[in-house]
């Protein structure tokens, strides 16, 4: 005679049995069932994030037009050399070193200034060689290679670097100044370096320059 309690054990553990077979056999045909693309993507925590949004490239310093004849022949001609030389500091010191020395030179007395900027680097005489021996010979002619606005917003970022302008950035701002606020600002800039409480606002145009 079996006794109870071994019939229910026996019957229990034969349960669990067939319960444990038949979920495996319904996971087997769920999985047979489905696109393997499909589980693959399942099995990702998440999906591919979308591409960044594209953003507005803004023209780089020496590329934009700006009425001054060697500027702008920079900005259609040479602005690739232009601008590896904003981007090099020994070059770029060498280039406002050049600006101030060309226009200090008589007409036509620029020649020295430029053979000394060209001997600063490989990158400077590459700028040199755009600027004076082909593509902006007549426009340049060993004068000062920034234009106004470069060399303003270039002291700007130096000497005022919180400044605010009207329209985002200074070089988007400076074309839109007239002569007359471009030369104050421009000349009150070049004192901010030693005095910036006192000649940064005049520069921002907050003050005395219009």
């Amino acid at each position: 005679m079996v006794r109870p309690g071994i019939f229910l054990r026996g019957a229990a553990s034969f349960t669990v049995l067939s319960l444990a077979a038949g979920c495996s056999l319904v996971w087997d045909i769920e999985r047979a069932d489905l696109d393997p693309a499909t589980v693959n993507a399942g099995d990702a925590s998440t999906e591919a994030p979308a591409a960044d949004a594209k953003q507005e490239v803004k023209p780089a310093p020496g590329c934009t037009a700006s009425g001054e004849a060697c500027a702008d022949c920079i900005a259609s001609s040479c602005c690739e050399p232009y601008n590896s030389c904003l981007e090099d500091s020994a070059c770029n010191a060498a280039l406002v070193t050049y600006d101030l020395c060309a226009a200090a030179a008589p007409d036509g007395g620029g020649s020295t200034c430029a053979e000394t900027f060209g001997t600063a680097s490989a990158i400077a005489q590459s700028l040199v060689q755009c600027a004076f021996l082909s593509k902006c010979s007549s426009e340049c002619s060993y004068k000062r290679l920034r234009s106004s606005c470069d060399e303003y917003c270039a002291c700007m970022q130096s000497s005022c670097p919180g400044a605010a302008f009207t329209q985002g950035t200074c070089l988007e701002s400076c074309p839109l100044l007239s002569t007359v606020q471009l030369d104050c600002r421009a000349y009150h800039c070049q004192f901010a370096a030693s005095d910036p409480g006192t000649h940064c606002p005049h520069a921002e145009g907050l003050k005395v320059c219009p």
